[in-house]
Protein backbone atom coordinates (compact mmCIF):
# COMPACT_ATOMS: atom_id res chain seq x y z
CA UNK A 1 0.00 0.00 0.00
CA UNK A 2 2.87 2.55 1.02
CA UNK A 3 4.32 1.19 -2.37
CA UNK A 4 1.50 2.61 -4.52
CA UNK A 5 0.99 5.56 -2.47
CA UNK A 6 4.55 6.99 -2.92
CA UNK A 7 4.20 5.91 -6.61
CA UNK A 8 1.05 7.90 -7.28
CA UNK A 9 2.87 10.91 -5.07
CA UNK A 10 5.94 10.63 -7.45
CA UNK A 11 3.39 10.69 -10.43
CA UNK A 12 1.48 13.75 -8.82
CA UNK A 13 5.42 15.37 -8.71
CA UNK A 14 5.88 14.58 -12.19
CA UNK A 15 3.14 16.19 -13.50
CA UNK A 16 3.83 19.29 -11.78
CA UNK A 17 7.14 19.41 -12.59
CA UNK A 18 7.23 18.73 -16.19
CA UNK A 19 3.14 19.59 -17.21
CA UNK A 20 2.26 16.18 -18.79
CA UNK A 21 3.14 12.22 -18.15
CA UNK A 22 4.93 10.37 -20.90
CA UNK A 23 4.99 6.69 -20.30
CA UNK A 24 8.62 6.66 -21.51
CA UNK A 25 9.90 8.64 -18.53
CA UNK A 26 12.12 6.56 -16.98
CA UNK A 27 13.05 4.92 -20.12
CA UNK A 28 16.64 4.37 -19.60
CA UNK A 29 17.44 5.08 -16.22
CA UNK A 30 17.16 1.38 -15.46
CA UNK A 31 20.82 0.80 -15.05
CA UNK A 32 21.03 3.88 -12.64
CA UNK A 33 18.31 2.13 -10.32
CA UNK A 34 19.52 -0.92 -9.99
CA UNK A 35 22.99 0.75 -9.16
CA UNK A 36 21.32 2.46 -7.01
CA UNK A 37 20.01 0.04 -4.54
CA UNK A 38 22.91 -2.28 -5.10
CA UNK A 39 25.30 0.20 -4.13
CA UNK A 40 23.25 1.65 -1.41
CA UNK A 41 23.16 -1.71 0.39
CA UNK A 42 20.33 -3.62 -1.01
CA UNK A 43 21.14 -7.68 -1.36
CA UNK A 44 20.74 -8.55 -4.75
CA UNK A 45 19.47 -12.26 -3.85
CA UNK A 46 17.06 -11.63 -0.89
CA UNK A 47 16.25 -7.88 -0.96
CA UNK A 48 17.40 -7.28 2.64
CA UNK A 49 18.52 -3.88 2.80
CA UNK A 50 17.24 0.24 4.07
CA UNK A 51 15.20 2.86 2.03
CA UNK A 52 17.99 5.46 3.50
CA UNK A 53 20.85 3.38 2.16
CA UNK A 54 19.13 2.97 -1.26
CA UNK A 55 18.83 6.83 -0.78
CA UNK A 56 22.63 7.18 -0.08
CA UNK A 57 23.05 4.70 -2.95
CA UNK A 58 21.07 7.26 -5.19
CA UNK A 59 22.83 10.13 -4.24
CA UNK A 60 26.62 8.41 -4.79
CA UNK A 61 25.28 7.34 -8.35
CA UNK A 62 24.08 10.82 -9.23
CA UNK A 63 27.31 12.28 -7.96
CA UNK A 64 29.32 9.86 -9.96
CA UNK A 65 27.15 9.95 -12.57
CA UNK A 66 27.00 14.40 -12.65
CA UNK A 67 31.58 14.41 -12.26
CA UNK A 68 31.40 11.82 -15.49
CA UNK A 69 29.00 14.27 -17.52
CA UNK A 70 31.48 16.93 -17.27
CA UNK A 71 34.37 15.36 -18.86
CA UNK A 72 32.95 15.35 -22.11
CA UNK A 73 35.81 12.90 -23.43
CA UNK A 74 33.44 10.58 -21.83
CA UNK A 75 31.01 8.48 -23.22
CA UNK A 76 27.50 7.09 -22.63
CA UNK A 77 28.74 4.26 -23.15
CA UNK A 78 31.39 3.80 -20.22
CA UNK A 79 29.28 5.96 -17.76
CA UNK A 80 27.02 2.70 -18.30
CA UNK A 81 30.35 0.45 -18.20
CA UNK A 82 31.12 2.06 -14.84
CA UNK A 83 27.80 1.81 -13.06
CA UNK A 84 28.09 -2.21 -14.37
CA UNK A 85 31.60 -2.41 -12.80
CA UNK A 86 30.43 -0.53 -9.41
CA UNK A 87 27.32 -3.45 -9.54
CA UNK A 88 29.64 -6.13 -9.94
CA UNK A 89 31.63 -4.53 -6.65
CA UNK A 90 28.76 -3.98 -4.92
CA UNK A 91 27.64 -7.62 -5.13
CA UNK A 92 31.07 -9.61 -5.11
CA UNK A 93 31.67 -7.49 -1.76
CA UNK A 94 28.07 -8.80 -0.52
CA UNK A 95 28.36 -12.24 -1.17
CA UNK A 96 32.00 -12.25 0.70
CA UNK A 97 30.73 -10.52 3.51
CA UNK A 98 27.37 -12.94 3.74
CA UNK A 99 29.86 -16.39 3.14
CA UNK A 100 32.17 -14.74 6.21
CA UNK A 101 28.74 -14.42 8.13
CA UNK A 102 27.36 -17.52 7.69
CA UNK A 103 30.74 -19.16 8.27
CA UNK A 104 31.00 -17.50 11.50
CA UNK A 105 27.30 -18.36 12.33
CA UNK A 106 27.85 -22.16 11.60
CA UNK A 107 31.15 -22.03 13.80
CA UNK A 108 29.40 -20.30 16.50
CA UNK A 109 26.45 -22.49 16.65
CA UNK A 110 28.63 -25.36 16.42
CA UNK A 111 30.93 -24.08 19.36
CA UNK A 112 27.50 -23.80 21.28
CA UNK A 113 26.26 -27.46 20.63
CA UNK A 114 29.55 -29.26 21.00
CA UNK A 115 29.78 -27.26 24.65
CA UNK A 116 26.28 -28.22 25.26
CA UNK A 117 26.72 -31.61 24.54
CA UNK A 118 29.85 -32.10 26.00
CA UNK A 119 28.26 -30.05 29.53
CA UNK A 120 25.37 -32.98 29.43
CA UNK A 121 27.96 -35.98 29.35
CA UNK A 122 29.77 -34.92 31.60
CA UNK A 123 27.27 -34.25 33.81
CA UNK A 124 25.63 -37.45 33.10
CA UNK A 125 28.41 -39.29 33.91
CA UNK A 126 29.09 -37.79 37.02
CA UNK A 127 26.33 -38.76 37.91
CA UNK A 128 27.08 -42.57 37.79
Amino acid sequence: MLSGALAGLAGFVFLARFGNITVVAGQGIELQSVAAAVVGGVNINGGIGSPFGAFLGAVLIDVIDNSLIRWLAISEFWRNALLGLLILVAVATDTVIMNRLRASWSRHELQVSGSASTTGEGGAHHAR
